[in-house]
């Protein structure tokens, strides 16, 4: 599976501020979670109207797209603070 930018953003926001992310973690692991679910829900949307943008077969354009986006970026793993 290939990082998407959101995954990128968080592991680099940790590795960059340990104790700042890890603080809000700590404090709030509900907030950072919502944050990091709805990033990746609007990336999704991203990925799937641009992927749909450019497939030329009109009647496969969004079963295609989910699954393009499945198949590359979906993850079951939740952000988590280590």
């Amino acid at each position: 599976m290939k990082q998407s930018p959101v995954q990128y953003m968080f592991v680099e926001l940790k590795r960059a501020f340990p104790k700042e992310i890890g603080k809000m973690y700590n404090d709030n692991p509900e907030l950072l979670e919502s944050v990091f679910q709805k990033a990746r829900e609007k990336e999704k949307e991203v990925i799937m109207d641009a992927y749909t943008a450019g497939e030329s077969d009109a009647t496969h354009k969004i079963n295609s797209a989910l699954n393009y986006y499945n198949e590359t970026f979906k993850t079951n793993k939740k952000w988590k603070h280590q």
